[in-house]
């Protein structure tokens, strides 16, 4: 359950990136 939700984080960490970028 934890590696799932670092996984959910961590997309949308990315997606934030992507949109600043």
């Amino acid at each position: 359950m934890g590696t799932a939700t670092f996984i959910q984080d961590e997309t949308e960490f990315d997606s934030l990136l992507k949109s600043e970028s």
